[in-house]
């Protein structure tokens, strides 16, 4: 995708694992954007949003600094939310309940819409 130019490419994590993590498999995250969720410039903001969004179900600005600090689903699911990203991919650290939580929390369904799916890609070295 990044070789391609076929899309911005967003990773969220601590810039040096996210390098380290590239460069022991030989992937050139050059043209990518890395975010680290816990010292992002919007932190604040994305606290201030999901505090709102979900105060309705208790959600602090603790809770809220916790989530999004602690399981980057969260933050990239704002991301989304704001339009800041198209989507997301997700899944290889986290379970599907992990990974669609977020989303169905934030985003939601459309209206009249009560059925959610997901796919798995995966990519074995032997085939």
């Amino acid at each position: 995708l990044l070789e391609r130019d076929l899309c911005d490419f967003i990773i969220l994590g601590k810039p040096e694992q996210v390098h380290a993590l590239a460069k022991g498999r030989a992937a050139d995250v050059s043209k990518a954007t890395i975010i680290d969720p816990r010292t992002a410039r919007d932190l604040d903001e994305m606290v201030a949003l999901l505090t709102s969004l979900r105060k309705s179900k208790g959600m602090t600005e603790a809770k809220a600094r916790e989530l999004l600090c602690g399981d980057y689903t969260w933050y990239g699911t704002l991301m989304m939310h704001q339009n800041k990203a198209d989507g997301m991919v997700s899944g290889a650290c986290h379970t599907t309940a992990d990974t669609m939580r977020p989303a169905m929390q934030i985003i939601k369904t459309a209206p009249g819409i009560g059925l959610v799916s997901s796919a798995f890609f995966m990519l074995l070295p032997d085939r």
